[in-house]
C-alpha cells in the first residue's frame, strides 16, 4: 500500500522538478556595463585628464560587501584642487546617481545625489592612489562610511 501511494508521488515530484533542473538563467545586463551606457554630464566642457572606474562597499579588506560600482571622468590641474565627475548604480541596479567634487594631497571633498533622494548629501574622504589604482573610503552625514577602490588611465594626448 504504501508502495503504491510513494511510486506515483515522486514521478509527480520529478516532473515538476524538470523544469526547475532544466531552466536557463535569464542574462542581465552587468551593473558596471549598464553604468557604462549612462552618459556623464560635462556642464563646464572640461577636458578632462582620464576616466575611473570602480567598486563601492562597506566592510574591512578581508570582509567587503559590494554595494555598488561607480565610473566617470577625472581632471588632473597643477596649484589648484583636482576634479572628478562621475556616475554611480548600485548592485541590484535599483538606484542610482552622480557623484562629483575635489580631491588633492588624500583630501576628497564631493557632493553624492540619487534619482531616488530628495536631496544631495555631501561628503569627505581619504584618498591613496599608485599608477593604475586607487582606494579610499568617505562619509556624510546620513549613512555608513563608505569604501571605495578602482583603476583608472589618463587619456592619451
Amino acid at each position: 500500500m504504501m508502495k503504491k501511494t510513494i511510486t506515483p508521488l515522486i514521478v509527480v515530484l520529478f516532473m515538476l522538478g524538470i523544469p526547475l533542473i532544466s531552466a536557463q538563467p535569464v542574462l542581465q545586463q552587468s551593473p558596471l556595463t549598464r553604468l557604462q551606457q549612462i552618459n556623464i554630464e560635462n556642464p563646464d566642457d572640461i577636458e578632462w585628464t582620464g576616466n575611473f572606474t570602480g567598486v563601492i562597499g562597506v566592510g574591512t579588506k578581508d570582509n567587503f560587501t559590494t554595494l555598488g560600482y561607480m565610473a566617470g571622468q577625472y581632471k588632473i590641474r597643477n596649484f589648484r584642487a583636482n576634479l572628478f565627475s562621475g556616475r554611480w548604480i548600485n548592485e541590484n541596479q535599483t538606484n542610482n546617481g552622480t557623484i562629483r567634487g575635489i580631491f588633492g594631497r588624500h583630501l576628497l571633498l564631493g557632493i553624492i545625489s540619487s534619482e531616488a533622494w530628495e536631496r544631495d548629501l555631501p561628503i569627505i574622504g581619504f584618498l591613496g592612489s599608485n599608477e593604475t589604482h586607487f582606494i579610499g573610503r568617505f562619509m556624510s552625514f546620513i549613512g555608513p562610511a563608505m569604501y571605495f577602490g578602482g583603476t583608472y588611465c589618463e587619456y592619451n594626448s
